[in-house]
């Protein structure tokens, strides 16, 4: 789908109320497989290559199940707590709320201490460490270059194994061009059935700078 999105809630600083966006979904029970995962993320970097993109860059990572997030946030609050006076107010705040939104900060003395935690998933299952393995597998016989970081993650709770960004750092600070990953809580939070699901979503405004820069 394309077209006009709008936010809610109080825009961050280089985000818009209303803009727009190419997204693709697919849910259902048949969208249960890591190669999907992989065909997905092949799609948004043609997408881009397509209207003429060279210089953005695709990363990945994986949050595992939704047993080994709460894994992981244990293991983060853990290597996060004597540092805590260190880190800026809204992640002294995000510490409760949703620890894993601290590895996404850009404030320099949060990324100090996040740069110092050894982020080896030490949490994640052996099932989802080979779910992972198989996107990777499956992107390098697709042909699609990738940077493996640990610090990615989706910071909403519906978001479960891949995870995956792209960015151009002509943009700035705010350089993604956009993002997605499997959200296979998302439609149970929602108050319906538990159902898979993956998918992403590109910004034509951002697209569209990148463009004029290159």
């Amino acid at each position: 789908y394309m077209g006009a999105m709008f936010r809610g809630e109080r825009p961050q600083k280089g985000r818009l109320r209303q803009f727009n966006q190419i997204g693709v979904e697919a849910i259902g029970p048949e969208s249960a497989s890591p190669y999907l995962d992989a065909e997905t993320i092949a799609l948004s970097v043609n997408i881009l290559t397509a209207l003429g993109l060279k210089n953005f860059q695709l990363k990945i990572n994986t949050i595992g199940t939704a047993e080994d997030k709460s894994n992981f946030q244990d293991f983060l609050k853990k290597k996060l707590k004597p540092q805590l006076a260190e880190l800026c107010g809204d992640c002294r705040d995000r510490f409760e709320r949703n620890v894993l939104r601290i590895l996404d900060c850009k404030n320099k003395s949060c990324r100090t201490v996040v740069a110092k935690i050894d982020l080896t998933k030490e949490w994640l299952s052996r099932p989802s460490w080979q779910y992972f393995t198989t996107v990777k597998e499956a992107l390098e016989a697709l042909g699609i270059k990738y940077t493996e970081d640990p610090n990615l993650v989706r910071g909403l709770d519906y978001y479960t194994h891949t995870v995956f960004e792209i960015s151009d750092s002509s943009l700035g600070s705010q350089d993604a061009l956009g993002a997605g990953g499997r959200y296979n809580n998302l439609v149970s939070e929602l108050g319906g059935p538990a159902v898979d699901a993956v998918g992403f979503a590109l910004g034509m405004e951002r697209i569209l700078l990148t463009l004029a820069d290159e």
